[in-house]
């Protein structure tokens, strides 16, 4: 305990100065209608390009626990090494369904990964960002194999961790993907890793 007395954390951090750095980037928030109607208020920061040059959408999802705090360094980078006006991508960063500044799930339902993922896509879309480049690590990484699976906007994905499955098709996969998820939405990689499990478009190896 005298370690952590002598440490003295509370005076070390600056409250105001990481708050300064989050609203630094543009920050959004959108309402969404999900497949049963009701209105999702989803909330992601975002590096668009003025560029009149061909850019790519970039989708990046975050785990659990975690937040879009987590890719605010690859913003920041971005943002220093380009211009609105020659930035080659448009990044959006959401927070997912039930984290941090965004809405929760709906109560009155069984809320599935797929659900979450449908209204991450519909925010894509929605910004008329379609072609897309999903990346995402945990929960984000499942997100990701359903968007390359079910979205004909995803064009390609990047997962930082893995489930041991051996899909042959996407049904099996999406079958599957179930018995990983439990009620009450816990997430379990079975791996980790880039490893290649059944076939996918455009996934990073």
């Amino acid at each position: 305990m005298s370690f952590w007395n002598d440490m003295n954390l509370l005076t070390m951090l600056d409250r105001r100065k990481c708050e300064d750095y989050i609203n630094s980037f543009p920050n959004y928030k959108v309402s969404l209608p999900d497949s049963d109607g009701k209105e999702y208020t989803i909330h992601f920061t975002a590096l668009f390009s003025t560029s009149t040059a061909p850019t790519t959408p970039l989708l990046f999802l975050h785990g659990w626990p975690g937040s879009f705090l987590e890719f605010l360094g690859v913003l920041d980078i971005l943002r220093k090494k380009y211009s609105a006006s020659d930035l080659p991508y448009n990044v959006i960063v959401p927070s997912l369904p039930g984290y941090g500044l965004s809405e929760g799930p709906s109560l009155d339902r069984q809320w599935s990964i797929q659900d979450a993922s449908a209204l991450i896509d519909k925010l894509m879309v929605g910004l008329g960002l379609n072609g897309y480049v999903a990346q995402g690590g945990d929960i984000g990484s499942y997100m990701a194999r359903i968007l390359s699976v079910e979205s004909e906007h995803c064009k390609a994905v990047h997962r930082k961790s893995d489930i041991d499955i051996s899909a042959k098709t996407d049904a099996n996969f999406c079958s599957q993907l179930q018995s990983h998820v439990s009620p009450e939405g816990r997430f379990h990689c079975k791996a980790h890793g880039s490893r290649s499990k059944g076939p996918r478009k455009g996934a990073g190896i």
